[in-house]
């Protein structure tokens, strides 16, 4: 059994730390379930190997797996689970199993759909997106500033919702906030009106607040209220 066990570990080393248990099998010309159990006597004696879809798997292999995805992301932001499987020739339940499922704790990032995103990637393309929106002079369609931030759908409303969300809490921590901003979002500051979005917003967790609206500014009651005593 050793002897047997050294055969299909070194066979496997050779192919380069991946092989097939039935290419192991034929190289060595004996029965698949020999080698089946020679495999899994490998992995139980947590001797570096690992077994997945009918293959087996050298630690070395996976780690440098590892490694590649690692520079990838640092490289791009971003990868897609379908480019990486067509790349290192894996199906996506393998690509989960050796890595996804093992990603490392320090990994600051997520999988959303076929896309496996870094924090730094996402916070840039949000960034790129407050720009766009300080930038642009006339309403455009959602459409077109999507494909410019170069987000999905769904990623792209993320980054918007964290945009707004940083104006409320502009608006809270300032108790003002500039109309141009919000027309530039897309929102519609009448106060009073069943359609007042930024209202509807704002309201969120305190129905009490009371806003005047201004030509330029939205300001809170309160801060409304001491500008007029002071200009008095």
């Amino acid at each position: 059994m050793r002897a047997r066990k050294g055969r299909v570990r070194n066979e496997c080393v050779a192919l380069g730390g991946r092989a097939p248990l039935t290419d192991i099998a034929t190289s060595l010309n004996v029965d698949l379930d020999h080698v089946e159990r020679t495999a899994q006597k490998l992995v139980d004696e947590k001797v570096g190997f690992t077994i997945s879809g009918g293959e087996l798997f050298a630690e070395e292999y996976v780690t440098n797996l590892q490694s590649e995805l690692r520079v990838l992301l640092q490289e791009h932001g971003f990868q897609t689970l379908s480019s990486l499987c067509k790349h290192w020739n894996l199906s996506q339940e393998l690509l989960r199993s050796l890595l996804l499922d093992h990603l490392s704790s320090d990994f600051d990032g997520l999988i959303e759909g076929d896309t496996i995103y870094t924090t730094d990637y996402l916070n840039c393309r949000k960034n790129l997106l407050r720009a766009i929106m300080a930038s642009i002079t006339k309403p455009l369609p959602i459409t077109a500033i999507q494909a410019r931030v170069g987000l999905p759908i769904g990623r792209f409303w993320w980054a918007f919702d964290s945009l707004m969300e940083s104006e409320e809490n502009a608006f809270r921590q300032q108790e003002y906030i500039q109309t141009g901003v919000l027309k530039k979002l897309g929102l519609s500051e009448g106060s009073g009106s069943k359609n007042g979005q930024v209202e509807q917003i704002l309201k969120e967790g305190d129905k009490s607040l009371k806003f005047q609206a201004l030509p330029s500014i939205l300001l809170s009651m309160p801060l409304f209220q001491q500008c007029l005593s002071t200009v008095k």
